[in-house]
């Protein structure tokens, strides 16, 4: 019935790991990110998803990533693009907040 698969020590995982990695970092230096994004969306989990802007007090949807690798998200007024910087993104609560500077 089911079939093992074969166990990996360590080093073999961090080897594969990185040998993976330098292909997406060789493939987004030769052709960008148009042919990196279709992977990395095939495993997102948050396209279409509604979250709570706690600032506008307004529900918005997530579209993606904009051209700067920041969450983008359709609101009221159009396509809002939230930096990391100043917001963060409760996946829990569906929840995008303006961090408060202490």
């Amino acid at each position: 019935m089911g079939s093992e698969l074969e166990q990996l020590t360590v080093e073999e995982f961090i080897a594969q790991t990185l040998t993976r990695l330098e292909d997406f970092i060789s493939c987004f230096q030769i052709h960008g990110s148009s042919r990196i994004l279709p992977l990395y969306y095939s495993y997102w989990l948050h396209s279409g998803q509604e979250v709570w802007l706690e600032e506008s007090q307004e529900k918005a949807a997530i579209q993606g990533l904009d051209e700067h690798g920041f969450l983008r998200v359709r609101t009221s007024l159009g396509n809002v693009s939230f930096q990391p910087d100043g917001n963060s993104f409760d996946m829990i609560r569906n929840l995008i907040r303006h961090k408060k500077v202490t």
